[in-house]
């Protein structure tokens, strides 16, 4: 980032050789040979045309440019080819500025085309993306990049905001086979099933949970608490002295949910 910040300054001085030898000493990351492309696209366009098609083969992992000196950047490698990448990083930097509406219609345009998982996950989660298109993004998120389980989270979190608890327990329970020591996606499964009515097999999956504890930690027991509260007043009318141990337990705080 001391890299670019120099650049953007040599160049805003009209000095592009400066910034351009300046940023080849920089370490190579797609940003930085976007801007390389860009400041040689006069003096030698042939170097200027080879970093262009090495910035968009390169991954995009890891690299959220924010930089408002960078929007012309990446506006002129948009119109040097059809790759998705440019169109992409400048949907994020947008992002970054708060101009989500911007970067929504930059994503939007660039379809299925992208084969980077988290490009999906981006979009499913931008403010006016329909339930369909959202559910649609993450299963192709999940079906790039099937080891990455904050999809399955992001999935399961979707269910619960459109109130659709039932399918929320079904993405749970598929989550939690694959990753079943994580306590995250547990959690958000014991949370489903208690918006879904099953707080008997919540309190079953936080049983089986081991929270790791940090400061402030309180959500794995504040399910715990629920599930026993709900199963107190189902049992109230039938079962006095059930309903008066689930109250009791309530009050516990197991060291196993953090």
């Amino acid at each position: 980032e001391t890299f670019l910040e120099m650049a953007a300054w040599y160049s805003n001085l009209g000095r592009p050789g400066d910034a351009a030898w300046l940023l080849a000493l920089s370490p190579v990351t797609p940003e930085v040979l976007y801007w390389r492309a860009w400041l040689l696209r006069e003096a030698d366009a042939a170097a200027s045309r080879a970093l262009l098609a090495q910035a968009s083969a390169g991954s995009p992992a890891l690299t959220f440019p924010f930089r408002a000196e960078s929007v012309p950047v990446f506006r002129w490698a948009m119109a040097q080819s059809d790759a998705w990448q440019p169109r992409y990083y400048l949907a994020l930097l947008e992002l970054g500025r708060g101009n989500a509406a911007q970067a929504h219609r930059l994503l939007e345009a660039l379809g299925q085309r992208p084969s980077f998982a988290p490009f999906y996950a981006l979009r499913a989660g931008l403010d006016g993306t329909t339930r369909e298109a959202a559910l649609t993004d993450l299963t192709q998120a999940m079906e790039l990049d099937p080891a990455e389980w904050r999809f399955a989270r992001q999935l399961i979190e979707r269910h619960l905001a459109d109130g659709r608890f039932a399918e929320a327990v079904t993405a749970g329970r598929r989550a939690t086979t694959r990753s079943p020591t994580n306590y995250v996606l547990g959690m958000l499964l014991a949370r489903s099933l208690l918006l879904a009515g099953e707080s008997g097999d919540a309190l079953g999956v936080l049983g089986g949970l081991k929270v790791l504890p940090y400061e402030g930690a309180v959500g794995g027991r504040r399910l715990y608490r629920e599930a026993h509260l709900r199963l107190a007043i189902a049992e109230m009318a039938s079962d006095a002295p059930a309903a008066r141990r689930h109250v009791q337990e309530a009050q516990a705080w197991p060291e196993h949910l953090g």
